[in-house]
C-alpha cells in the first residue's frame, strides 16, 4: 500500500521513498485520519480511525473493534460532571493489570496498541480540568 499526501505518492508499494515530491503546501488535515463519536451507551471503539471521542451520559461497556496488529487509536473520554460514570473497556490489559481509577478524574486520554491482532493493551492519563 502506497503512502499518499496531496495525491501524490510518496512512498511507494515497494517502500522506495521519492524525494522529488513537494509537500510543503500539505494541511494539517492531509496528515490525520478522521474522529469517530463513539455510542455513549455500549458503543464499539474502532482501531479504523486515530481518534475516537466518548462522552459518557451513564456508566456503560465498550469493545474494541477493528483490530490489526500494529494498530493504535486514542480515547477522548470525558466521564462528564454528573455522577458517577464508570467505563468498561472489554478484552483490554491495562499496565500493571491495573484498570486506571475511573472516578479521579473527568477527563481522560485512552491509548489502545494491538499485539496480534487479538490482544489490546491500554494505557491512559486523567485530568481535572482541560
Amino acid at each position: 500500500m502506497s503512502l499518499r499526501v496531496n495525491n501524490a505518492v510518496v512512498i511507494d508499494d515497494s517502500r522506495s521513498i521519492d524525494t522529488n515530491v513537494n509537500i510543503k503546501d500539505s494541511l494539517y488535515s492531509d496528515y490525520h485520519g478522521e474522529v469517530s463519536a463513539v455510542s455513549a451507551s455500549n458503543g464499539s471503539i474502532s482501531m479504523a480511525f486515530g481518534v475516537n471521542t466518548l462522552n459518557m451520559s451513564s456508566s456503560s461497556s465498550h469493545s474494541i473493534s477493528a483490530r490489526v496488529s500494529g494498530r493504535s487509536t486514542m480515547l477522548l473520554l470525558d466521564r462528564n460532571t454528573t455522577g458517577s460514570r464508570t467505563p468498561t473497556f472489554n478484552g483490554v490489559a491495562w499496565a500493571n493489570n491495573e484498570t486506571p481509577q475511573w472516578n479521579n478524574y473527568r477527563y481522560w486520554i485512552v491509548t489502545f496498541t494491538c499485539w496480534f491482532s487479538n490482544d489490546v493493551v491500554g494505557a491512559a492519563v486523567g485530568y481535572d480540568t482541560i
